[in-house]
């Protein structure tokens, strides 16, 4: 087990600031299964390492998820601490008689080297596809920075205590979980996000301008984790960091995720189905008389009056009414007077 102790605040940063010139060969450990403030904090770490010129690796335990999948640098993680450095190993089955010696020679003309693989008196019974090949751990980086990794048991078959006897560990997390394992400890729950705490260290430890992708990770990390700075447990360190990452750059991103938002959504809907309504009247539809629009003008056809029928009595009455003319009155009439023309 190793021997820790704990090293907080500036003295802290003091001292990783002196390892980083020590130490060219450098490596970052995530969790299993990062949440996207985990990996933006080992990302952005692990990216600014190789800006500064280091060999740096990033690691974790299991690939990357979709969530964590926009990050810059994401496919730089390894899920394995092999390198050019460890053993190749040839594993086949073996069984008794199969086998009567292994050897090797070497092809000069072509770079090759031949393993050579003697059958027995069974005869080799594998198949080539049996044939397994795998490339053993190399050297450990002498300094390793662990992000979110509250239990070394957490890494599985990553972290092996004997491979990591002479290598220098930096714990950085904030969850009150973490077991304080490493040399220097960097864990306080007083932080709302790994990625401020990345963020700050990089800022005491005297790196150049972080770039863009750099300052957007980190900001994603941090709005992540303070679900958009709403959260109450958000840090006066996060509005702070957040605040320099958008100097270098970064863009403030909405990141609460669809799948959270519709299951909130199905989940109230279930609710409010199981739980009983009250019953309210409902208004009578209220009716509204027919607006009443001008017609439009229609000539009506010319009535023709009606006369009463004139009875033959009453036309001999009207003649009798009027005075009968004498009969001389149309002919011709001789003055008879006595004047003299």
């Amino acid at each position: 087990m190793l021997v820790s102790y704990n090293i907080m605040g500036d003295q802290a940063h003091l001292k990783i600031k002196t390892l980083l010139s020590q130490h060219t060969h450098v490596g970052v450990i995530m969790s299993k299964n990062p949440v996207l403030d985990h990996a933006a904090a080992g990302l952005s770490l692990y990216l600014t390492l190789r800006q500064i010129g280091k060999q740096a690796l990033v690691i974790s335990p299991t690939a990357p998820t979709a969530e964590i999948s926009r990050l810059a640098g994401i496919d730089n993680v390894k899920t394995s601490l092999d390198s050019n450095e460890g053993d190749l190993t040839v594993s086949f089955p073996y069984r008794d008689g199969e086998i009567e010696k292994v050897s090797y020679n070497l092809d000069q003309e072509n770079n090759l080297l031949h393993i050579i693989v003697k059958a027995g008196n069974k005869g080799l019974l594998f198949h080539e596809k049996e044939i397994q090949f795998k490339r053993g751990i190399g050297k450990i980086p002498p300094l390793m920075f662990f992000i979110g990794v509250a239990r070394l048991t957490d890494l599985g078959t990553l972290f092996n205590p004997d491979a990591f006897k002479d290598t220098t560990i930096i714990n950085i997390d904030n969850r009150p979980e973490n077991q304080g394992f490493g040399d220097i400890v960097l864990v306080s729950p007083k932080f709302s996000s790994i990625s401020e705490q990345v963020a700050q260290l990089l800022s005491q430890v005297d790196v150049p301008d972080l770039n863009q992708d750099i300052a957007q990770n980190l900001l994603s990390g941090i709005s992540h984790a303070t679900k958009d700075f709403q959260d109450p447990k958000t840090s006066y360190l996060a509005f702070e960091m957040a605040g320099a990452l958008m100097k270098k750059g970064a863009i403030r991103q909405p990141t609460v995720q669809k799948e959270e938002k519709q299951e909130s959504s199905a989940a109230f809907f279930t609710s409010q189905q199981q739980r009983p309504q009250p019953i309210t009247p409902q208004p009578r539809p209220q009716t509204f008389p027919k607006p009443q629009f001008p017609q439009p003008f229609q000539p009506q056809p010319v009535r023709q009056p009606q006369f009463p029928p004139v009875q033959q009595n009453q036309g001999i009455q009207s003649q009798q009414n009027h005075q009968i003319p004498p009969e001389d009155w149309l002919k011709p009439k001789i003055y008879k007077g006595p004047t003299v023309l």
